[in-house]
């Protein structure tokens, strides 16, 4: 999971969403036994929130202190979110599933990266890693926050078509934790 924990993700608002989300999705993990890792972006670099686990119901506690603000480097956590699933991927233990929690304005681009699409534009960069997403085969699921987009370009909607994944906007629905157990159901479903 890709978490976008930028600076237009500080409304009260959002933040709640977010952590209902991760809760949610922390619970549903663990009644299917799946693995997670939680990958959080902001600043000018992505980190690892939660490592690699079976058991992400032990860190829980680590929601609550989840802060949000700065740029978004959206590709950066994209592209550390690809490099964790092509090597859980090599294991075989599971089918690799990427969930990305943003409101889709990047605005950081990658300096360093071994992708040779990538140039360093923000927008560009996250389609590069939306082709790459497709390219692996990792099955991608967007979850959108926004409905106001930056210069009329929904890139949440774009990345999900790159990356042949699914694209879903909660920014209307009124308890998304819900939604996203739906979600996950139908997703599971399908795979």
């Amino acid at each position: 999971m890709v978490v976008d924990m930028s600076g237009s993700m500080l409304a009260e608002k959002k933040i709640n969403k977010i952590r209902g989300i991760l809760e949610r999705i922390i619970k549903n993990v663990n009644r299917n036994r799946d693995k997670l890792t939680v990958i959080g972006f902001k600043g000018r670099d992505s980190e690892v929130i939660i490592p690699s686990t079976k058991r992400p119901s032990s860190f829980l506690d680590k929601l609550d202190k989840i802060t949000v603000g700065g740029t978004t480097p959206m590709a950066s956590g994209l592209e550390k979110a690809i490099e964790i699933l092509k090597n859980e991927n090599k294991k075989g233990e599971f089918i690799p599933m990427l969930i990305l929690l943003s409101d889709g304005m990047p605005n950081v681009g990658l300096t360093d990266s071994y992708n040779k699409k990538v140039r360093g534009s923000p927008i560009n960069d996250v389609l590069a890693m939306g082709e790459e997403l497709a390219e692996n085969k990792i099955y991608t699921i967007i979850i959108d926050f926004e409905k106001k987009h930056k210069h009329g370009r929904n890139i949440n909607m774009e990345l999900a078509f790159l990356s042949n994944g699914r694209y879903y906007d909660l920014e209307e629905i009124y308890n998304p934790d819900i939604a996203i157990d739906k979600i996950l159901t139908y997703e599971r479903n399908i795979l």
